[in-house]
């Protein structure tokens, strides 16, 4: 249990960590793009005015003016005369950038691949100014693939500082954790003895003057016997290994052979068990676990049943998961607090009453075995009417 809250603690904070990583590392990058098309877009405004002064300049190296001198259509080859780096812009370059312009009827501004331009009216004619913005483009996608690798590694950094922090913060409570179980085990242990003692002098007594005190003593014992039971079941749950002991089981026979002792006991009780078993359904599970779990919910479902009513036991496929139920009448538990049955030693009044002899950690069992095997286990309680608890393994 510990290790798995250390598990969800460490894949809880990774996951904000990627979060907020995420956030910085597209924050960064649209920061990056502004400025880029900012500081473009401030070299196309500066040629512009260069030109208005003196329409005689010369571009920067990544720049370029176009002086178109044929009638605008998108329909007319334009004619023009260009001044440009022959480095930073060839011919081939200028005449695709014109023609592209030209197929967008001279939109003001635009931009073709990495060079943006701007299209105005100059001195009677119409001018395209442009800035290749090329080499800022390599420079950002560089600068994007750094960060991200920086981000990756101060990631994974954290990460691992976080697995180290989680260590030394959960040792303590791992440690506490074992001693209580080693507490609970060796508590159980030692008190079966006694217990067995004191049963069987009861028993003695009972025969050879029976009385209602002796009863009761015998009631308690047997009682607090199964308590203890209990108590030993759950602390020898974390040591079982159930991968290893893992085989494929016949769900409905088992089932049915469990079912067949709680008959005799409900029939007792003036209740009735009928069945609804789908026939050839298994799972691949530990088998003294199955047995376990389905015995808890048949055995919940007798105790706390009315008088006279009817318990149903269902078995069905339902795609590759085989759905397990239990329905009784009779159920004081509040809709919207069925989580809280499988919580140890709670009652809801009659329907987890002491005078049913349960210990209150049945249902607990339950929900641990069927974490343990990564089970869903839940229930459906209509208050005063009915209760159906459902394992889908």
């Amino acid at each position: 249990m510990i290790k798995r809250a250390q598990k969800q603690f460490v894949g809880f904070t990774a996951l904000i960590l990627l979060i907020v990583f995420g956030a910085v590392f597209g924050i960064s990058c649209w920061i990056m793009k502004n400025a880029n098309t900012t500081s473009i877009m401030k070299m196309l405004n500066d040629l512009e005015y260069d030109y208005t002064i003196d329409k005689t300049i010369t571009p920067p190296n990544n720049g370029l003016i176009v002086e178109l001198n044929s009638q605008l259509s998108p329909s007319v080859p334009p004619v023009y005369t260009e001044r440009h780096d022959p480095n930073a812009f060839i011919q081939t370059k200028v005449d695709y950038l014109v023609k592209t312009i030209a197929s967008r009827d001279y939109v003001n501004v635009g931009s073709v691949k990495n060079v943006l331009y701007k299209v105005t009216e100059k001195f009677g004619k119409t001018v395209i100014f442009a800035i290749d913005g090329t080499f800022m483009a390599e420079n950002y996608h560089y600068n994007v693939i750094r960060m991200l690798i920086t981000l990756s590694i101060v990631y994974v950094l954290l990460v691992v500082c976080v697995i180290f922090y989680s260590t030394k913060v959960f040792d303590p409570l791992k440690q506490t954790f074992e001693k209580q179980k080693q507490f609970l085990s060796d508590a159980g242990h030692e008190l079966k003895t006694p217990l067995t003692v004191i049963n069987a002098n009861a028993e003695i007594i009972k025969q050879e003057n029976p009385s209602q005190w002796v009863n009761n003593i015998h009631e308690q014992t047997d009682r607090m016997g199964t308590l203890v039971a209990d108590m030993l079941t759950l602390a020898k749950m974390e040591e079982d290994k159930v991968d290893e002991l893992k085989t494929n089981l016949n769900l409905s026979e088992i089932v049915l052979e469990s079912t067949l002792p709680f008959e005799a006991v409900a029939f007792e009780n003036q209740k009735m068990i009928t069945t609804d078993i789908a026939q050839k359904v298994s799972v691949y599970a530990n088998a003294k676990h199955v047995k376990q779990i389905i015995n808890i919910l048949l055995d919940n479902a007798v105790k706390h049943s009315k008088e006279k009513t009817e318990i149903v036991v269902t078995l069905k496929k339902d795609g590759n998961r085989a759905v397990f139920s239990v329905y009784n009448e009779g159920s004081l538990v509040h809709a919207g607090e069925e989580a809280k049955m499988f919580e140890r030693f709670y009652r809801a009044d009659v329907s987890r009453s002491r005078e049913s002899g349960g210990s209150g950690l049945g249902l607990s069992i339950a929900k641990s075995l069927a974490n343990k095997h990564r089970w869903k286990i839940y229930a459906h309680s209509e208050y005063q009417k009915s209760m159906r608890i459902t394992i889908v393994f």
